[in-house]
């Protein structure tokens, strides 16, 4: 799941946020004493018996040692009522953020600086395609909706009677609307919006070519050929910006298959994640959910374990449309002119008198995104299967109650967007992965730019048959690794999307795996963690081998020798290694490509104030060490300067990567972890005095992009505006010999309301690399029972 490490539209645009709060709200001393005085009425009850009238029986709450809710009902209505309660009681202000950003209407609450971001929504028609959904869900999954959504709403009623509201609210002074049904497809559809992100990558490709012209196909990042590809049709093997990975019995020390995933994302206050066990009905599932969502999105139940990963595969595809000269909302078709549907929205801003008139075009295809792109002239339509009426949240159930590989494939597939990859192990030892949901089958084209719209000639031909969907099953290798790489080889009759990571984290854990007989939850916790970056490394090393630098340079080269190539955080040798990267692929292009460059090196072309592109952060830096490798390569005189060469250019990276770090450190050259530090960034951790309070300090931390410990910040991607962290947003391993063996780490705690028990507990142990157990049976749940709560039918 590599959303902004990637693209997580999860929390995206939150630094455009910092510092607007703080104009909407109380300031210095007086938001202290407003904090002081309502924090602790929005402190959830954790014992006793509370009543409400919309359960049916008696509910348990057992919350373990690390806040862990495990919820015990006696049918399933109750089940998911309970949840929708747990989660507004802990994560109401974040849930309401989402549903905002997935329903264009951040600006309400934030003003100007969100507006945007709300345009951008609208545009997209994210809330209208959520309420389409909505309306096509089956009548088992409206119910098991229904009944969360009841329970949400439970809680608001009862901060809403008892004045205990979560602080944001107060000091942003608004109140939040009661949940709905679309509310939750709306929290779904940025999801999916921020897992669907290749049609910008389409946008830099076209770019690319119009200004190279001939031979441009040189310059885009090729996939490398000497890093892992995930299944190889016709061969029973399994090699594979998240990353999961699943061993067979046979690699097991207890003789049964392990798992691991640590899906990448936008690391926020409170967490993305949510761990929560649901156990009632036909339901007894555990792992981490999303706030506002029902069910869990990632865990096990009593049979199967599944880890997900974005598969980085096309869901997207931009049209060039053919506007009637005379008649601007008609477009054409083949031999006929289609009326456009035009959507009028109005976005209200706070501070203003008047919303925001936007003017949504939308043809055959889907919606013109052309007036949100800086430069662009043509009318470009963008055409999603989210747009199709296959998102079902039916799909999570069925995945929560899934018996086996074939029930597993088949709740995939019934999801449907955005497409992901998904480790599965089940008790009977079978082990696979799959490219789940939805993908198109294309007619005459590959997806990589944008195609003629009106001739018809490029249309979607349906979907990729669920059987014929990239898959693997218990491989002779006795394990799969998926970490955002390419999942397909060429045989592949599908064109599936170019915009795959390069293999470089698969190539590492596959190592790992490979360099034991057996494994076992410890070593799987120590891939985990393996900081081992190859594209620096063997960028180091090239820098080691040049025969003359400059005596300025003497300390920077021997530092690098001797490196082993692990981003540390208390490495400066890998601070140099990554600074050095990134000039020698600015200096590589910056001359031929101008104004393109930015973005081929991954500024975000719709809103360049949102995380990069990842993969293209992630090619480009394929790219340049492919270049790195082969010292004959002509692009080392694509500068123009005929004494220009290879050592003269990495010479010249790295003199610029050590005057720019000892410029920014007074003379001196930094660790990685002085430049490579994780902000959990929250809406209102800006705000003076109370900001440390809904906000942890920064701290230095390990990893890169290219090691399995994926860690993205500024310093890596070279966003000088943005301070925010992408990297394991929860870490899960099951062990499906002992469920109650399962581990988890989250970076925070579950409750989302600063200053309670459970806020900010796990934090420190996620920032380690330790991680805590998820019991599973009732007498395990009960070992580590630290509250018991019960909600019965009725009225206090």
């Amino acid at each position: 799941m590599e959303s902004t490490q990637g693209g997580d539209a999860t929390m995206k645009g939150l630094k455009r946020l910092m510092g607007v709060a703080t104009a909407l709200s109380a300031t210095g001393a007086a938001a202290w004493q407003l904090y002081e005085r309502f924090q602790k009425r929005a402190v959830p009850i954790l014992d006793g018996t509370l009543h409400f009238p919309g359960l049916r029986e008696p509910v348990e709450i057992v919350r373990d040692t690390w806040g862990v809710p495990h919820v015990y009902a006696q049918n399933e209505h109750d089940l998911f009522w309970v949840q929708g309660y747990l989660h507004a009681t802990d994560r109401l202000f974040q849930m309401d953020f989402l549903r905002r950003m997935g329903s264009g209407r951040l600006s309400e609450v934030f003003g100007e600086a969100t507006l945007e971001l709300d345009r951008w929504a609208r545009i997209l028609l994210l809330r209208r395609t959520a309420e389409r959904h909505w309306e096509r869900q089956d009548e088992h999954t409206r119910n098991r909706v229904v009944a969360y959504v009841a329970g949400i709403n439970a809680a608001i009623d009862r901060m809403e009677a008892t004045d205990a509201w979560p602080p944001e609210f107060r000091l942003l002074r608004y109140r939040p609307e009661r949940w709905t049904a679309v509310d939750t497809l709306s929290v779904l559809a940025q999801v999916v919006l921020g897992f669907s992100e290749d049609f910008e990558v389409e946008l830099v490709r076209d770019a690319l070519k119009r200004l190279v012209g001939d031979g441009w196909e040189e310059i885009w990042p090729a996939y490398p050929v000497d890093t892992p590809i995930i299944s190889l049709p016709g061969v029973k093997r399994g090699v594979s910006a998240s990353n999961a990975w699943v061993v067979a019995g046979e690699r097991s020390r207890t003789g049964a298959p392990l798992l691991a995933n640590d899906p990448h994302m936008t690391c926020t206050t409170p967490a993305a994640w949510y761990e929560i066990h649901l156990h009632g009905g036909d339901f007894h599932v555990i792992g981490g959910s999303l706030p506002g969502v029902p069910g869990v999105v990632i865990g096990h139940n009593e049979r199967i374990a599944w880890g997900i990963t974005n598969s980085m595969t096309d869901c997207q595809d931009l049209y060039i449309e053919e506007r009637h000269p005379d008649e601007p909302h008609l477009f054409r078709f083949r031999d006929e002119w289609r009326q456009a549907e035009i959507v009028e929205e109005r976005i209200r801003v706070r501070g203003r008198k008047q919303p925001e008139a936007l003017r949504v075009v939308v043809t055959h295809h889907g919606p013109l995104v052309s007036d949100f792109l800086p430069d662009e002239t043509r009318d470009l339509a963008l055409r999603w299967t989210f747009y199709d009426p296959v998102l079902s949240l039916g799909g999570i159930f069925a995945l929560n109650r899934a018996q086996n590989w074939d029930e597993f494939r088949a709740a995939l597939y019934e999801i449907g967007a955005p497409p992901l990859n998904v480790a599965y192990a089940d008790v009977d030892g079978n082990i696979g992965w799959v490219v789940g949901g939805r993908l198109p089958i294309r007619r005459a084209h590959d997806g990589t730019l944008p195609v003629d719209g009106a001739s018809g000639a490029y249309e979607w031909d349906g979907y990729i048959p669920m059987d014929e969907m990239p898959a693997v099953f218990n491989p002779d290798a006795g394990y799969v690794v998926h970490a955002n790489n390419r999942p397909v080889d060429d045989s592949y009759p599908y064109p599936i999307g170019e915009s795959f990571f390069p293999g470089y984290r698969a190539q590492r854990i596959s190592e790992r795996l490979e360099a034991e007989p057996q494994h076992d939850t410890s070593t799987f916790a120590d891939i985990q963690l393996d900081t081992y970056g190859r594209p620096e490394h063997a960028l180091a090393q090239a820098i080691a081998r040049l025969e003359e630098v400059p005596p300025d340079l003497v300390v920077a080269q021997q530092a690098l020798a001797a490196w082993d190539g692990h981003m540390n955080a208390d490495s400066v040798a890998a601070a140099l290694a990554a600074t050095t990267l990134y000039r020698l692929r600015w200096l590589l292009v910056s001359d031929k490509l101008g104004a393109v460059g930015v973005h081929f090196v991954g500024r975000r072309m719709a809103d360049r104030a949102h995380w990069p592109t990842t993969p293209l952060v992630y090619r480009s830096v394929a790219w340049v060490i492919e270049k790195v490798q082969n010292p004959h390569d002509t692009w080392w005189h694509v500068r123009g300067d005929p004494s220009a060469t290879y050592e003269s250019m990495l010479v010249q990276a790295l003199q610029l990567a050590v005057n720019d770090l000892r410029a920014r450190f007074d003379g001196r050259l930094p660790t990685w972890g002085e430049l490579n530090r994780a902000r959990l960034a929250h809406p209102l951790g800006q705000l003076p005095l109370v900001g440390r309070l809904f906000e942890p300090e920064a701290r230095p931390i390990s990893g890169s992009p290219s090691a399995p410990f994926a860690s993205m910040t500024a310093a890596f991607a070279y966003v000088a505006e943005s301070d925010l962290y992408a990297g394991p947003s929860w870490r899960f391993i099951a062990d499906l010999h002992d469920w109650d063996a399962c581990r988890a780490a989250l970076p925070g705690g579950e409750c989302g309301v600063p200053g309670t028990l459970y806020t900010t507990n796990l934090l420190d142990e996620w920032y380690v690399g330790q991680s805590h157990p998820l019991a599973f049976s009732r007498e395990a749940v009960e070992r580590v029972q630290a509250h018991r709560l019960v909600l019965e039918p009725g009225v206090d």
